[in-house]
């Protein structure tokens, strides 16, 4: 099996930690259901010098509640993504991300949004807890409209020798043009769950995931079913 990955075989006391911890994450993500925002990671972190190539895409839909007029629009979003992953030390590793969203309406074209981040993710138990610190922007028609960090805990559970289940969870933190976030941004909250499908004849890895995101938990009517996005995804991985 070729996994160029930082850390060594698990023990049964530490795999058996790991399927508790992944179990409470996909009780929550089965009770809510799901879209993306975990940039399809793992908390299994690249050996030093090592890199990584991901190509990914999804769909989700939107549906957003005004109150209290309590009108409800639905539309959907669709979404490519690539992005670029080297291991730093055996705990820390540094990536880039483009992501291209279309957004529909009854069928008709809303509006494209781009999302450039880069961030850093650090290993708190190898091979099963990372943190990660995304930060980027999103532009629409050539003009910045955000900027976003995304503060993130991914877990790891090793399922079989070629299958792990990797969970994500992550805060929003948006602010509009530049201003502060605390007067004119949003906090949005994020849960994604996907499997890593490994080979031990191919460098490919697959990254099927479900996910949801509520936006602006800090909204006095934000409630599930009030502007919240659900969806899923599917990425490739490759590693030279």
């Amino acid at each position: 099996m070729r996994r160029d990955r930082a850390g060594g075989a698990e023990s049964d006391r530490g795999a058996a930690r790991s399927h508790d911890v992944a179990a409470v994450w996909l009780l929550c993500a089965v009770g809510c259901t799901g879209t993306t925002f975990s940039n399809y990671q793992t908390a299994r972190l690249l050996a030093p010098g090592r890199s990584s190539f991901t190509a990914g895409a999804g769909a989700a839909l939107h549906r957003q509640s005004s109150q209290p007029a309590h009108e409800t629009y639905d539309y959907a979003v669709s979404e490519g993504t690539v992005a670029y992953r080297r291991g730093l030390t055996p705990r820390l590793e540094a990536g880039a991300r483009f992501s291209w969203l279309h957004q529909f309406a009854d069928a008709a074209a809303v509006r494209d949004e781009e999302l450039l981040f880069a961030d850093v993710k650090y290993s708190i138990l190898s091979d099963e807890l990372a943190v990660a610190m995304p930060m980027g922007v999103g532009w629409r028609q050539s003009h910045v409209h955000d900027i976003q960090v995304q503060p993130s805990v991914i877990h790891t559970a090793t399922l079989s020798r070629t299958l792990e289940l990797d969970s994500a969870a992550k805060l929003i933190v948006i602010a509009d043009n530049g201003n502060s976030v605390t007067t004119a941004g949003q906090i949005d909250f994020a849960l994604a769950v996907g499997l890593r499908i490994h080979s031990d004849r191919w460098r490919f890895e697959l990254h099927p995931e479900i996910g949801f995101l509520i936006e602006d938990v800090r909204e006095k009517y934000v409630s599930f079913g009030q502007s919240i996005l659900v969806g899923a995804g599917l990425a490739v991985i490759f590693s030279p």
